[in-house]
């Protein structure tokens, strides 16, 4: 750039040129000390004018190279005293040089920094960069603004160290998410190459990509860091000295964080246009109770104590509370009138007895909204086809509750336990084939220490069986009894023998495992039981369509909050341990700690004069994935943001990086696990899940509990339900529905998800 003129600063251009650019930044401005003022603007217009020519793509990548080498030199120039030309825009760079020349040149290094690290993105314009240089690059540009922030306001320890540098980290991820899409359209991509690679993302189509359910994790991930550095930076900067460089701080902060906020309003999608709105002086109030408190707000990543999510399948308050009434006993007397009758001379202790009967309705409804959803034929007659479908639903659900019981509970020998099962089957079957029902059939011996509790699963057995029989009468023709009969049936044995095959859940050794645990059993304790009666609405091929499609529904709603009986395992951790199961929390343990073991063999077998490779020393890729600790849904949890770019599961890379990223993604329970030594955690896990299996055989279930709770298993867990776009993606399916009687089947089976969900936040706490 050729100038022939020497220019001169003019503070009421800075200062009308500032409030141009930035409205905000002015305001900002005026907490700084008035004499430092008209130079913060300097610095401010200059800087401004710098990032708008590199900027500009308009102009070619050589050509702003270029000015941006000039503009180097020209700083060094300065600073060494000697004399060039200058251009208009260059002369607030004269006044803030002469001015901190004055102050030991503090700027220097900073304003050689951010050309710097100008140069670096037009150097990369249409390519994408390495994940670390491209973060390095973020930090070298965010933190010596911060550093011109504290810079004016006189604080101490500049350059050496910038207080609250991790809250200008948090606000350039901020910004990225903010402009993303239209710095994509000017070929600036801030997006590495492995977090494409992580994520199943590619240049050609990113713009797109980002919008699917894989992009918006990779949104919602660095939402959540950026939200976590934001609030790690304002704590940091609160204990700076005096006043102005923490209001600063938390200012800006509060910014940012609306428009974190809008992007968990908007489920994570991106826009091409973002306002901060209302949530700015919402944070902005919260961050000045930081400062003024040394109190730091709740952090995001968490593990557990997260608000309860947002309900997917109802759409409002007034809906949601009108279902929960409508299922309460009281207003549901006729229906409760049949199990009443059903255990009318069985001794049962009052609260179980309300307990049955809260089940009974709930079940009851499911059914036969289940029904009118499969089986569209109008029947509005209270005693017609879709109430004897809800009474079948509801028997089936109390009976085969009460079997799951007698075959855990009363530790039947397996032959007489597949036998109870064979002959609740048969009696099934007679009636839905329409076979007379034989009342003196041999019934299977049940050792129990009560008559009435043996009788009570008699009694409901004989009342699911005549429940059956008359709903075929009403809605089943004579030809498809068999082929239903048949169906149903083989959907039943299978959520059966899962309860059989429960009982394997006592048996400690390597064989059961979470992988075990996760194939074997996990989807037909819940999902099998609360689909298989579906099979008796089904008459033809579109019946079975509507059925294929209410399940799915269901399964989309289940998933946003990960699984139903991984929330009840946690919910019922005490009472299972008690009984000496071993469910989800304690599976993962026992996986985590094989997987310790095999890493800790890994590393013992490093000589000492290799210790610097011991860190990266861990088993193969293959082995950390077969443990299903290194999941796509445990990717989607907060406690992987740290290193989630390096883990690609559809091309898993085998390198020391890699690895390890895996193995400590497998391992953390907690936000302390995600930045301590590998090692470490490692030992933790191999000894929590040895304490483990020890307690648990030895029958000190408090022991075993206590390990529970130390390792923070529980919480790892939770965590992935709190804050995942999968909830978004549910929410948006689920909105499709219209037909009143699915959306009030996915109703109540979310109430019920989110009643155990609560259950199981309160459970993680205590234990």
């Amino acid at each position: 750039m050729d100038v022939s003129i020497q220019a001169q600063f003019s503070v009421q251009s800075a200062q009308a040129a500032i409030r141009r650019s930035s409205h905000f930044t002015y305001l900002l401005s005026l907490l700084l000390p008035a004499a430092d003022r008209p130079y913060f603007w300097a610095w401010y217009v200059y800087v401004r004018w710098l990032d708008d020519i590199a900027d500009d793509v308009s102009l070619a990548s050589a050509t702003r190279y270029d000015f941006l080498t000039r503009q180097i030199q020209l700083v060094h120039d300065l600073y060494s005293g000697r004399r060039v030309n200058l251009s208009k825009d260059e002369a607030p760079l004269d006044a803030l040089v002469a001015y901190d020349i004055g102050r030991d040149a503090l700027l220097k290094d900073s304003l050689s920094m951010m050309l710097s690290a100008m140069q670096f993105d037009v150097q990369r314009h249409g390519t994408i960069s390495e994940y670390q240089e491209l973060r390095r690059n973020f930090d070298y540009e965010v933190s010596n603004c911060l550093l011109a922030i504290g810079y004016f306001c006189r604080i101490p320890g500049l350059p050496a160290k910038i207080p609250g540098r991790a809250a200008a980290n948090g606000a350039k991820v901020a910004h990225v998410l903010r402009d993303f899409l239209r710095d994509c359209d000017e070929g600036i991509y801030n997006i590495s190459r492995e977090e494409l690679d992580a994520y199943g993302m590619a240049l050609p189509t990113l713009t797109a990509d980002i919008a699917t359910p894989t992009g918006r994790r990779w949104v919602a991930s660095n939402v959540r860091l950026a939200e976590r550095h934001l609030m790690s930076g304002l704590q940091e900067a609160s204990t700076t000295p005096g006043l102005r460089y923490p209001l600063i701080v938390a200012i800006l902060v509060a910014k940012y964080q609306a428009y974190l906020d809008r992007f968990r309003a908007n489920d994570y999608v991106m826009q091409r246009q973002a306002s901060i709105g209302f949530g700015f002086a919402k944070n902005l109030l919260a961050n000045l109770g930081t400062l003024l408190l040394h109190r730091p707000r709740a952090a995001v990543r968490r593990s557990i104590g997260a608000d309860t999510p947002k309900a997917l399948a109802q759409r409002s308050a007034p809906a949601w509370a009108g279902l929960l009434a409508r299922l309460l006993p009281i207003f549901n007397r006729p229906v409760v009138a049949a199990i009443d009758q059903a255990l009318r001379d069985v001794s049962i202790p009052d609260d179980k007895r309300r307990k049955l009967r809260r089940r009974f309705a709930t079940a009851y409804w499911i059914g036969r909204n289940s029904y009118a959803s499969i089986d569209t034929r109008r029947d509005e007659g209270h005693a017609g086809r879709g109430h004897s479908a809800g009474l079948v639903y509801a028997f089936w659900s109390i009976a085969a509750i009460e079997l799951d019981r007698l075959i855990d509970d009363r530790a039947l020998a397996p032959e007489r336990a597949l036998a109870l099962i064979d002959e609740w089957l048969g009696k099934a079957a007679k009636a839905i084939s329409g076979v007379s029902i034989d009342q003196t059939c041999r019934r299977t011996e049940i050792p129990t220490s009560s008559d009435d509790q043996n009788d009570s699963f008699q009694r409901l057995t004989s009342a699911f069986q005549h429940s059956l029989s008359r709903y075929c009468d009403l809605a089943v023709d004579i030809d498809s009894r068999r082929s239903i009969a048949d169906t149903f049936l083989g959907e039943a044995r299978a959520v059966l023998m899962a309860q059989f095959n429960s009982r394997e859940q006592k048996i400690l050794d390597p064989g059961h495992d979470w992988h075990w645990y996760m194939t074997q059993l996990l989807n037909q304790k819940t999902l099998g039981f609360a689909f298989a009666p579906w099979a008796l609405w089904v008459r033809d091929d579109t019946t079975s369509e509507r059925r294929r499609n209410l399940e799915d529904d269901c399964l989309t709603l289940i998933a946003g909050y990960w699984h139903w009986q991984i929330l009840d395992d946690v919910a019922d951790i005490r009472g299972d341990t008690r009984q000496g199961l071993v469910t989800t929390p304690g599976f993962i343990l026992l996986s985590q700690g094989a997987l310790a073991r095999s890493y800790l063999d890994c590393v013992s077998t490093t000589t000492r004069e290799n210790a610097a490779e011991s860190a990266t020393t861990s088993p193969p890729v293959a082995a950390i994935l077969a443990t299903e600790l290194v999941s796509e849904r445990f990717l989607a949890s907060p406690l992987a943001d740290d290193f989630r770019h390096l883990i690609s599961l559809s091309h898993p890379a085998d390198t020391p990086a890699a690895r390890e990223s895996m193995l400590r993604c497998a391992l953390v329970n907690g936000d302390d696990d995600v930045s301590a030594d590998l090692i470490c955690i490692a030992r933790a896990r191999r000894d929590q899940a040895a304490s483990y299996v020890d307690a648990m055989r030895s029958g000190d279930w408090s022991a075993a509990l206590n390990v529970l709770g130390q390792s923070r298993v529980m919480g790892r867990i939770l965590v992935t339900v709190d804050q995942d776009v999968g909830q978004s993606e549910a929410r948006e399916r689920l909105a499709l529905i219209r037909a009143p009687s699915s959306r009030a089947v996915l109703g109540i089976v979310e109430m019920l998800i989110r009643h155990c969900y609560r259950k199981a936040r309160r459970a993680s706490l205590e234990v």
